[in-house]
């Protein structure tokens, strides 16, 4: 119960925050960590859950939920168009070739079956094109 208060009142402080966030370089994804760093066993030990419970994941999928909700209402059609390039590359080209080479290693020096060095290419290519921005 408390951690689902003490979420709240940090969504609640990240809405208020939101246009003063869209201003500056720090994001309220900064708030959601430094929130549960303080509130946490390192902190004030207000959250002692177990992060293997459900309820834990379900609020961790609810928080990134609203930070990407935050973050993409701030994202115009515009702003998207500009700075598509790297990402683009990395998905279109960077990600498949990561794919191909790490399977042809697995399948060559592992001797893996083709369809498990497929899936340990798919495992190990990066998949986040938020890094080359």
């Amino acid at each position: 119960m408390i951690t689902l208060l003490v979420f709240a009142l940090t969504f609640l402080v990240a809405i208020l925050l939101s246009e003063l966030s869209g201003r500056s370089v720090l994001s309220t994804a900064v708030l959601f960590l430094v929130v549960g760093f303080v509130a946490g066993p390192a902190g004030f030990n207000f959250i002692a859950s177990d992060p293997h419970q459900d309820f834990v994941r379900l609020l961790a999928e609810a928080a990134l939920c609203s930070v990407l909700f935050t973050d993409g209402m701030r994202a115009s059609i515009r702003d998207i168009g500009a700075a598509w390039h790297l990402p683009g590359r990395a998905l279109l080209l960077g990600l498949p070739l990561t794919l191909l080479i790490t399977a042809l290693l697995a399948r060559g020096l592992i001797c893996l079956p083709w369809g498990v060095a497929c899936l340990v290419g798919a495992l190990l290519c990066p998949t986040d094109p938020v890094f080359c921005a």
